[in-house]
């Protein structure tokens, strides 16, 4: 709703890098304050993107900038985080953090495995689990396999088509689908260096295809909430163990 964007505008921070185009969070913030009727046709251009699947020239433009995790920069401890246009975040947080989720809430359908992403849920408590069930498998002396997996196989390795179908699943329309994987398989990544942002990008291709839907952007959080619930549900039926 128009309601819906104007509170993610008011609960946004200026300072928030975004938009390649320039269309920082202080433009649209003026907007809501002085010219609602062009924040208005703003909205309506968002939502005949998605109904229709026509996707802007703009948000397929996409500014990565890789985050240092550590104090030697290895190239494999990179974090890359992407910088997209703030219509884009807002629908992917608004149709898929926040919408999908909670109807996926409702439904039942995530399962009680899974902590992150995920209201009324601590982390500690995920540690707390974790932490008893080493302890079960020691006091029967049982082997046992743990696998830890950090955000690049998970974000970076999901596969938009298959999650626009899942999504189906959970709630989501075909519209939701085809606007989610024409604008990930569309994506023109640029490049930001202390040097400046690249001239040249590189881009999804069948030859050359670019897994996961980006460190960054709304919706991969979520899709890797349902995407998870999946994996486990299919473990729970098909696999041995705890």
């Amino acid at each position: 709703t128009f309601e819906e964007f104007c509170t993610f505008i008011d609960n946004s921070t200026e300072s928030t890098s975004a938009s390649p185009s320039g269309r920082h969070y202080g433009h649209y913030k003026v907007l809501r304050k002085h010219l609602p009727d062009i924040l208005r046709d703003i909205y309506r251009i968002m939502n005949f993107s998605i109904e229709y699947g026509i996707i802007l020239d703009r948000y397929t433009n996409t500014v990565t900038t890789l985050i240092q995790k550590e104090d030697l920069p290895y190239i494999h401890r990179l974090r890359p985080l992407h910088l997209i246009e703030v219509e884009l975040q807002a629908i992917t947080k608004s149709q898929w953090a926040k919408q999908l989720i909670h109807h996926a809430e409702r439904k039942q359908l995530i399962v009680d495995s899974q902590y992150g992403y995920r209201a009324n849920r601590q982390a500690q408590s995920l540690i707390l689990n974790k932490t008893l069930t080493y302890d079960i498998h020691r006091h029967l002396a049982k082997d046992f396999t743990s696998v830890d997996e950090d955000l690049k196989a998970c974000f970076d390795r999901e596969l938009s088509h298959l999650g626009a179908m899942e999504d189906r699943f959970y709630g989501n329309s075909f519209a939701h689908g085809e606007f989610l994987t024409k604008t990930t398989t569309g994506m023109k990544f640029f490049v930001k260096t202390s040097f400046g942002i690249s001239d040249t990008h590189y881009s999804y291709s069948e030859k050359n295809p670019i897994w996961g839907l980006g460190q960054g952007i709304g919706w991969s959080g979520a899709r890797w909430t349902l995407t998870s619930s999946t994996i486990d549900r299919c473990m729970q039926d098909e696999c041995r163990g705890l």
